[in-house]
C-alpha cells in the first residue's frame, strides 16, 4: 500500500451491524502506519500479521473496550472468534457481528491432521482452534482469537488460514500472539 492509501484508510470502533449505520454508537479512526511482518509469506502464510497504528488515542466506551495481548504459551481450552466473515463456505457474509466458541487445538494434533496439506507446515507461530461445524471463514482475515479469564479478554490469535470452513478435520488457523510478542512491542516502541 502507498502511503496515500494507507492516508485514505479508517477503522471503525464499536461497530455491531454493518448494514445500519446508526445502530451502534461507533467511532471511526484514521489510520496513521501499517507495518506488515517482514518474515509473511504468501507461499507459507508464516508470520501473517500486521500493526495498525491509528493517528490518534481510541477513546474508550462500553462497546470500545481494550484487549490484552496473551502472554502465555496458550494451547489447549476454549477461544472465540469473531467477525463478519462468511457464515459457511461459499456462503453470504454477515451484516451482523458473530462469535462462535471453539476448542484450540494442541500444535502436534493440528500438524497431524493437515500434514503436508498445510502451505508450509504448522509452526510454533501457529495456533489452531475449531468445533465440528464451527469455524472462522472468509472473511474474518485479521480478526481476533480470544480467551477470556474473569473480566479480562486476551487476544491469543490473528485468524490467518484453513482449508474450507468448519470440517472437522481441519481446525482454522490462527498466527500465535504470544509468539510475535517480542516483534509486536518492538513496532510499538518504535512508533
Amino acid at each position: 500500500m502507498s502511503a496515500y492509501d494507507v492516508a485514505q484508510l479508517k477503522v471503525r470502533l464499536g461497530e455491531h451491524d454493518i448494514s445500519r449505520l446508526n445502530e451502534a454508537k461507533h467511532v471511526d479512526y484514521k489510520v496513521a502506519r501499517i507495518v506488515r511482518h517482514k518474515g509473511f509469506s504468501d507461499q507459507t502464510l508464516h508470520s501473517d500479521i500486521a500493526i495498525i497504528t491509528l493517528t490518534e488515542e481510541v477513546e474508550y466506551q462500553t462497546n470500545i473496550r481494550p484487549v490484552c495481548l496473551d502472554s502465555s504459551r496458550f494451547g489447549e481450552g476454549v477461544v472465540t472468534v469473531a467477525g463478519w466473515g462468511a457464515l459457511r463456505e461459499s456462503g453470504p457474509t454477515t451484516q451482523l457481528l458473530r462469535k462462535v466458541s471453539l476448542n484450540a487445538w494442541k500444535n502436534a494434533d493440528c500438524k497431524a491432521t493437515y500434514g503436508n496439506k498445510a502451505p508450509g507446515g504448522i509452526i510454533d507461530s501457529m495456533l489452531c482452534a475449531g468445533r465440528m461445524g464451527k469455524d472462522s471463514c472468509s472473511g474474518d482475515s485479521g480478526g481476533p482469537l480470544m480467551r477470556v479469564a474473569g473480566s479480562t479478554v486476551y487476544q491469543v490469535g490473528v485468524v490467518s488460514w484453513g482449508i474450507g470452513c468448519g470440517k472437522a478435520e481441519f481446525p482454522g488457523v490462527y498466527t500465535r500472539v504470544a509468539s510475535l510478542l517480542p516483534w509486536i512491542n518492538r513496532n510499538k516502541a518504535e512508533y
